[in-house]
């Protein structure tokens, strides 16, 4: 088993046991979701950059 004692200290409530299930259960919907979300961040980054040439 891997010990992720690191990383339940640096969350602010622990995960539920059923999110975790519902998670793992559903890996194809939640890769797709955080690459939308990693999409999103890549235009908003591009967006900043065209919009404040000046300041780079």
């Amino acid at each position: 088993m891997t010990d992720i004692t690191h990383i339940e200290a640096f969350l602010a409530c622990p995960t539920p046991d059923l999110w975790l299930e519902n998670a793992l259960c559903n890996q194809t919907i939640m890769l797709i979701d955080h690459a939308n979300c990693e999409k999103k961040a890549a235009s908003t980054a591009l967006n900043l950059i065209y919009r404040y040439t000046d300041n780079f």
